[in-house]
């Protein structure tokens, strides 16, 4: 029998459960690519260093680089009794000359703010409400800080838990995609659905992953608003963010690229080996 006689007889359903169990997969995938990058974004040492980002920014506003701000706070330091200094009065958080002599405002500025980025990561707003001493302090924070319940540890850890299930849903649609498919379509299937699967987000966060431009913006004065700080925090936090997402959809990108490559060409050099 021919080949084109065994293409024939194959059943005209197994193209349609391929195209609903790849549909159903593509689905699925997007959804995947997207927990497993917000799960490296919200792990501890990157997401922490996102939070004090955050705080820098907001709290330093204009004196992000003024030298005289950091020499006051290290004058500051200096005329304690025990040589440490709370970052906030009634927060026991504590800091030591030795921990940002010799950084500039910057560095100095981010040790600092990554002291109060932690217990926000390990516990949310609770985490840092409960180092505040004075009741109406604590208040403040907890009534202030509902954005810090959701870069934490435990959202960190509700998407790695949720990570192998989305994966085990993929396999499970990838097998009939791969057996209704036909000869290198087995290849190219798979990697069609990666491709259109990866390519709304590859597109999406490459694009966020430039909003900060190449030079550094100037923070905005207090007085400017908040819309003008808002813009400021979405330009500086962004692109670190999206580039580790980007970065994740592009190589997802690039297998399905690869697979439909490989299937194109096996299918090509296959048809020239039959005619010759």
């Amino acid at each position: 029998m021919t080949d084109e006689g065994i293409k024939r007889e194959r059943p005209y359903w197994h193209v349609d459960a391929k195209w609903v169990a790849g549909l159903l997969l593509t689905g699925v995938l997007t959804v995947t690519m997207l927990v497993y990058s917000l799960a490296q974004i919200t792990d501890e040492d990157f997401a922490i260093d996102s939070i004090a980002l955050a705080l820098v920014l907001t709290l330093a506003g204009s004196d992000l680089d003024d030298d005289s701000a950091l020499e006051e706070f290290l004058l500051q330091v200096r005329a304690s009794t025990d040589g440490t200094l709370q970052l906030v009065p009634g927060l026991r958080i504590a800091v030591q000359e030795e921990e940002i002599a010799g950084l500039s405002p910057r560095e100095a500025a981010m040790t600092i703010m990554r002291k109060a980025a932690r217990p926000l990561y390990h516990g949310g707003a609770q985490g840092l409400a409960d180092l505040a001493d004075d009741p109406e302090l604590e208040a403040q924070i907890l009534e202030g800080g509902g954005l810090f319940n959701i870069l934490t540890r435990e959202t960190h850890y509700s998407l790695r838990r949720a990570l192998p299930i989305l994966v085990g849903v993929c396999l499970v649609l990838l097998l009939p995609v791969v057996f209704f498919s036909y000869r290198f379509g087995r290849l190219g299937s798979p990697g069609f659905v990666i491709f259109v699967a990866s390519l709304p987000g590859a597109a999406l966060f490459s694009i966020l992953a430039t909003v900060g431009g190449a030079e550094s913006v100037v923070p905005p004065a207090r007085e400017e608003g908040v819309a003008q700080l808002g813009a400021y925090l979405a330009s500086e936090i962004l692109p670190p963010l999206a580039q580790v997402m980007s970065r994740n959809h592009l190589l997802f990108l690039f297998i399905g690229i690869g697979l439909m490559a490989v299937a194109i060409l096996g299918s090509l050099i296959w048809r020239s080996t039959r005619k010759g």
